[in-house]
């Protein structure tokens, strides 16, 4: 007999603790304005504060249609158990999509600032690529048009490089000839010069020699 007394009073205290472990969950005040929150149960007892829908309360008892709960800030009080549900309300659930709305609308404003500067940095690189693609092209038409204007003068500066050359040579050989022209003259003077001479003494010789034949024919006779 007090073996049965003792497994009742076991199982009575399990049940008492699963059911006080069940109880102590959270749960949404339900989508109402404004709700008391009393010190005992019932509406004759003092006011711990004033809850609203959608505010979470840990349940710490139930009694009937009252239930004992404590909430966030840790008041502990009495309110009717209907006004109770398991799951989030519509107006905590529109709080809270609104607060996403409104983080969603500031990040997209965000974005959408962002989004233009980097449209007009963009716009900037494209501009500056574009003043840069334009020089870098006339820096090449330039450097093609130094290649073919040194190639051309290359072709001129060896041209005129063989004319002068050519035109040395042609001064040494006129200078060769005017040395020898006038060695020539030089020379052709002294010939004739000499040749001047030698007509002159052999006139003179002849004229000595005409002047004394009749001398001696007459000293012959």
């Amino acid at each position: 007999m007090k073996k049965c007394i003792k497994i009742l009073i076991g199982v009575g205290i399990f049940v008492i603790f699963i059911n006080h472990t069940a109880w102590a969950d959270k749960l949404y005040i339900t989508d109402i304005l404004k709700l008391r929150l009393w010190d005992g149960k019932g509406s004759g007892h003092s006011v711990v504060k004033i809850v609203g829908s959608g505010d979470v309360v840990d349940v710490i008892s139930r009694d009937g249609k009252w239930a004992q709960v404590r909430t966030s800030d840790g008041k502990e009080g009495w309110l009717q158990s209907r006004f109770l549900v398991s799951k989030m309300t519509h107006s905590r659930r529109l709080a809270r999509l609104e607060r996403k709305h409104k983080a969603m609308i500031i990040q997209n404003s965000v974005l959408l600032e962002e989004n233009a500067k980097l449209k007009t940095e963009n716009n900037n690189l494209q501009t500056e690529l574009d003043r840069i693609e334009k020089t870098s092209s006339e820096l090449t038409e330039s450097f093609e048009s130094l290649k073919t204007e040194s190639a051309g003068y290359v072709a001129l500066k060896a041209k005129y490089d063989k004319i002068s050359s050519q035109q040395n040579e042609q001064v040494k050989k006129v200078k060769k000839l005017e040395d020898e022209l006038e060695n020539y003259k030089t020379n052709y003077t002294i010939r004739w010069f000499l040749t001047g001479a030698g007509v002159l003494c052999f006139g003179v010789i002849v004229g000595l020699s005409a002047r004394r034949k009749p001398r001696r024919s007459l000293l012959i006779r």
